[in-house]
């Protein structure tokens, strides 16, 4: 279960335990202050007002540097998704697609599942990602380390903080490299492998090479999925057991663009229905796992599945659509027209399903 861990995202200081952390108020620069407990004999709505009393007063929990902890890191659970690929994989716009079905279309809400980005990192997400700034530029020597985005995710009533570390295509070239941008690899959850159509070298060409931004190969995404399953699994902090528990997950992003290929199942480009509950939309996921892995394989993605499967012995399939277009910067001949944006949304009920934080009701 990936809860009870304290992440700090300024220096990037993984798997804290509460001991180690510090309660202090940046107003009035004192330190120590831990959340009052509930004393004896005293109701629950003494004990919240009391709580929301020292809240307000600015007491928030910090790493041992000095670092604010994500929201109410004290009181949530914590999920750690990291996005893998080369540039123009699709990541980014996966993340906008997921933050704006999440935030504004609150798609999950008949799961029991609702989210929003943490007001923190608002801004971050409108400079880097809503003013179309580069977020995953390569991290060059004696810059900050990469940050992830903070989303605040309510999952039936349980509290969840989930942060999404999006890499960029050009990190990692060297393992030394390597180690220090992918510093979050052995404290993920959830491995996310995105490999557009132009990684699978049997298609029509036509179909890889779509867009002036197609730009991805075969080799290189292979080369981009070891380098980050070694990172991952390379780490002495990654335990045998916490490994076992990640969950990799190979994206087949872009596959709007893959609707007319001859043996495509064309089913993943409908938009997913929520209401008929987790146990119904785990089963659609899992028959539509058994029709994409064969169009992978037959299509040329074989080694890259199993190099997503190497990581633990275990692996999930999915297809993203409809996050955006590909084909040229005035978006003409987009190729979001046949997607399904919501589909985005599956990785993280995977995640959620996988690690327990939800159930099919019987």
């Amino acid at each position: 279960m990936a809860s009870n861990r304290y992440v700090c995202t300024e220096c990037l200081k993984p798997d804290l335990t509460a001991e180690e952390c510090i309660w202090s108020n940046p107003y009035t620069k004192t330190v120590g202050h831990a959340p009052p407990r509930r004393k004896m004999f005293q109701s629950y709505s003494a004990e919240q007002r009391e709580y929301k009393l020292w809240r307000e007063n600015g007491w928030k929990l910090h790493c041992p540097e000095g670092h604010l902890l994500p929201p109410d890191s004290h009181n949530r659970d914590m999920l750690v998704i990291a996005l893998w690929g080369e540039s123009g994989a699709g990541k980014t716009a996966f993340v906008k697609a997921l933050i704006n079905q999440l935030e504004l279309e609150n798609t999950l809400k008949p799961l029991g599942i609702t989210g929003e980005l943490a007001p923190g990192w608002r801004q971050t997400y409108k400079d880097e990602y809503l003013n179309k700034n580069e977020p995953t530029h390569p991290i060059l020597s004696g810059q900050p380390l990469r940050k992830p985005l903070v989303l605040e995710l309510e999952v039936n009533g349980r509290k969840v903080n989930v942060l999404l570390y999006d890499t960029s295509g050009e990190e990692g070239k060297t393992e030394e490299e390597a180690q220090n941008q992918y510093h979050f690899a052995h404290i993920t959850d959830v491995l996310l492998f995105f490999a557009p159509p132009a990684t699978l070298d049997k298609l029509p060409a036509e179909a890889r090479k779509r867009g002036r931004r197609a730009t991805q190969s075969k080799l290189l995404t292979r080369e981009k999925i070891q380098v980050a399953v070694d990172v991952a699994k390379g780490s002495p902090r990654q335990m045998r057991r916490r490994q076992k528990l990640v969950v990799p997950i190979f994206v087949l992003s872009k596959a709007d663009q893959l609707g007319e290929t001859t043996g495509f199942p064309v089913d993943v480009l409908k938009p997913r229905k929520y209401d008929r509950g987790v146990r119904g939309v785990i089963s659609d996921l899992n028959a539509e796992t058994d029709e994409l892995v064969p169009y992978i394989i037959d299509k040329g993605g074989e080694t890259l599945l199993h190099k997503v499967q190497s990581f633990n012995g275990k692996g999930r399939c999915v297809a993203v659509s409809g996050t955006g277009s590909d084909d040229d910067d005035s978006g003409t001949a987009s190729a979001s027209i046949a997607g399904a944006p919501n589909r985005c949304l599956d990785p993280l009920i995977i995640a959620l399903w996988e690690l327990g934080f939800i159930e099919a009701k019987p």
